[in-house]
């Protein structure tokens, strides 16, 4: 499930920043850096996860879980980010 969530995740962070890219009219050739340098953001998130958790917007299990998913999301697009700069 966290793969999963992990992926979904890097999918639409990407694809908006790409879309965002095409829309400042940035050139073609820094669509997929600006992609990835902004898809490694989600800092805020585990703000985010933390206050919904104190407020019991989410369960403990599902608080674990997001946290999880932005954590491994941030971790895997610094790899891809590293990927796309060779």
């Amino acid at each position: 499930m966290i793969a999963g969530l992990v992926f979904g995740l890097l999918l639409v962070k990407f694809l908006l920043f790409l879309l965002i890219g095409k829309i400042t009219k940035l050139e073609k050739s820094q669509y997929f850096t600006f992609a990835f340098a902004q898809a490694q953001r989600g800092e805020f998130a585990f703000v985010l996860i933390a206050f919904a958790a104190q407020n019991q917007v989410l369960n403990e299990s599902m608080g674990n879980s997001l946290v999880a998913t932005v954590g491994l999301s941030i971790v895997v697009s610094s790899f891809l980010f590293t990927i796309n700069e060779n």
